[in-house]
């Protein structure tokens, strides 16, 4: 109804205005926006495209816990362990030399999700990274685990790749996922998120922050 609408409204104006970081939030609602704003522009998520980045992490998560990885195995965090000899810089620091997948994630580490990658099989993670993302294999390269992805993409088709892939929430990895970036959005940006009160069912309803 139009006080639901106003209600969202008001939360995504709120939370662009107060966040101390460039932000952009999409809402989405069987599929179609319902609400959308940006520190940039109000068109911003639809029109410019980019590199998805450590967005792209979550994904590489649920596929490497639904592939064997556990929640207890670790993995060098500094320096990648291939013959591909990377040299990859890491935003945040680790405070210590492995980090389990969790860790990885809530820290976006490059290294471990490459190490996890070389795990699990480095073919088998660009195949899932191009049908996640609908591309050619040949578009899929080693660097696409850390989101480098040609001609880039929307936050719109990023919320709506976000709203597709949590859409089964029988599914218990991709619930432990949600658990952890609940845990972000509270570190990161101060924003408590119940997922009690978040069901992804149809009519589907998804911010990405």
């Amino acid at each position: 109804g139009s006080e639901m609408c106003i209600r969202d409204r008001n939360f995504i104006n709120y939370t662009i205005e107060k966040s101390p970081y460039p932000i952009s939030i999409v809402v989405l609602q069987d599929g179609k926006i319902i609400g959308i704003n940006s520190k940039y522009g109000i068109d911003y998520p639809l029109t410019f495209h980019s590199n998805i980045g450590s967005t792209l992490k979550p994904f590489l998560y649920t596929f490497y816990r639904e592939n064997g990885v556990s929640k207890e195995e670790t993995f060098n965090c500094i320096t990648t362990i291939n013959n591909q000899k990377w040299n990859v810089k890491e935003a945040e620091l680790p405070s210590k030399s492995v980090l389990n997948i969790q860790e990885a994630l809530l820290t976006s580490n490059n290294n471990a999700f490459i190490n996890a990658a070389n795990k699990i099989g480095m073919n088998n993670v660009l195949k899932f990274i191009a049908s996640l993302l609908n591309k050619e294999e040949s578009n899929i390269h080693p660097s696409s685990i850390l989101g480098a992805t040609s001609n880039g993409i929307s936050l719109f088709e990023l919320t709506k790749l976000y709203a597709d892939f949590f859409l089964n929430n029988d599914d218990p990895f991709k619930n432990e996922c949600k658990q952890l970036l609940c845990q972000i959005a509270k570190i990161k940006l101060g924003i408590d998120i119940n997922l009690s009160l978040i069901h992804i069912s149809e009519p589907t309803r998804l911010a990405l922050i």
